[in-house]
């Protein structure tokens, strides 16, 4: 039986939610990782060892699916996507190269996943698209596109005996074991419900409570979900009444206030969008404070580095004329652009003197343009014609030599071990202050490359 609990505003949701359920077996799911870790913080505090557990919805799902095979997951899947690619595909989507198939494998992945939670037969969708009226030409295209690609991905899973998401999640691969052990099972807090999570609910035979911070009148119950006109005049009446700010005329003072507010307020939590470029950032040991690094992958020093080094490379073409290779000018600009690039080669100059020289660089490249240069040769002839400071010559020399270097490696694994070897790249010189001493950086570098590794094992 599903029964529906509403909570005020003026109450402590976790904390109600927790006490009414502490002496019973529970399963509490939550909407995400966060909510779920100040759920165990309260249930810690009450020393109870019973067999309640606490998952997010996504876990939870993860765990009543079954399966005999290895789920394939992040960058694995992407690399077995790109290998079922065929050169029709690659044509349709417009994709040379495996990096450019991120984005599409993203796409393709998150599509068909909420094919699955929301329940659409395929067929349904086929159907649609053959209406001239709601359909065009294009999309019964890309659908067929993409019902191939499905069709040869789980192909090559099944060779491998491994499965995906994609494919798991059905209700026909339901198993409800794991519910058994438990009195109750209580959502707390989540706003929308997928066709699949409501299916689920629906088959788990106990009590099922499902909590709401939100006033009961802006709740749909039969379909479990906010009502569509749900907006903020509906919580006027419990918006926050303290609002504190402080004003300061300058970085320093602000500080210093923050810094007084924390010695008498003592406050859980500081939000500070900008932390890891504020001053006070390298104060804080990742001992004694909790400091979330909320920066995906995709926006890190090492991301942008290799994001560059990857421009310059494929931007390269051989002059057979001259047996020489000519590099794209836009690129070098670009990369030189790129302060988590061009900080690498201007290792042991202090922050000041590195942008000066920075923007020599710039202006130098700036000048070649305005001269109609469009590729400079990696030989660096181009010197011959255009003079420069001693200084700049060098630090055209260490990357274009890191470069050439590149250029001749002849297999993805040797591209992988150099990488990792600190005497081509030491990428301890790339991470920040703030990515080194609060972050899991170097685990996700070497676990991507790890799993960049495998696509030359799925060939």
């Amino acid at each position: 039986m599903i029964d529906f609990k509403f909570v005020s505003f003026a109450e402590n949701l976790l904390e109600k939610v927790i006490d009414e359920n502490k002496d019973k077996q529970t399963l509490f799911l939550f909407p995400n990782i966060n909510s779920k870790k100040q759920a165990l913080k309260i249930y810690q505090h009450l020393w109870d060892f019973s067999n309640s557990k606490f998952l997010t919805i996504k876990e939870w799902k993860n765990l009543i699916f079954e399966t005999s095979h290895p789920i394939l997951k992040d960058e694995k899947r992407k690399i077995a996507f790109y290998s079922v690619l065929t050169p029709e595909n690659k044509k349709f989507f417009k994709i040379n190269n495996y990096f450019q198939s991120n984005e599409l494998a993203s796409d393709f992945f998150d599509f068909w996943e909420e094919i699955n939670e929301e329940m659409v037969n395929h067929s349904f969708i086929e159907k649609i698209l053959e209406s001239k009226e709601t359909s065009q030409n294009w999309q019964k295209k890309t659908f067929s596109c993409l019902m191939e690609i499905r069709s040869n991905y789980k192909k090559l899973l099944y060779e491998r005996k491994l499965t995906d998401k994609i494919f798991l999640f059905k209700k026909d691969n339901l198993n409800m074991d794991f519910i058994k052990s438990f009195d109750s099972v209580v959502v707390v807090n989540q706003f929308y419900y997928t066709k699949l999570e409501k299916y689920i609910l629906k088959q788990i035979h106990k009590e099922i409570l499902i909590y709401f911070q939100v006033p009961e009148n802006c709740v749909d119950k039969d379909n479990f979900r906010i009502t569509s006109d749900f907006s903020a005049k509906d919580v006027t009446d419990f918006r926050t009444e303290k609002i504190k700010i402080i004003q300061t005329s300058d970085n320093f003072s602000m500080i210093s206030g923050l810094f007084k507010e924390m010695q008498q307020e003592k406050p859980d939590i500081i939000v500070d969008f900008q932390f890891s470029k504020q001053p006070y950032s390298s104060f804080f040991s990742s001992e004694i404070f909790d400091i979330s690094p909320t920066k995906p992958f995709t926006s890190t020093s090492v991301f942008n580095f290799f994001s560059s080094l990857y421009e310059l490379l494929s931007c390269i073409i051989l002059d057979k004329i001259n047996n020489v290779y000519l590099i794209g000018l836009q690129s070098v600009l670009n990369a030189f652009r790129n302060d988590d690039f061009i900080d690498y080669f201007l290792d042991g100059n202090k922050q000041k003197e590195k942008k000066n020289i920075q923007e020599s660089l710039l202006f130098f490249l700036n000048k070649l343009v305005e001269k109609d240069y469009k590729f400079i040769d990696l030989n660096l002839n181009f010197f011959k014609y255009n003079s420069a400071d001693k200084e700049i010559e060098e630090i055209f020399k260490k990357v274009f030599k890191i470069i050439e270097f590149f250029l001749n490696l002849e297999s993805f694994s040797d591209f992988i071990s150099q990488i990792t070897s600190d005497e081509i790249i030491n990428i301890e010189k790339i991470t920040t202050h703030f990515e080194t001493e609060y972050s899991n950086i170097f685990e996700i570098y070497y676990e991507i490359l790890a799993d960049f590794k495998t696509l030359t094992e799925i060939h």
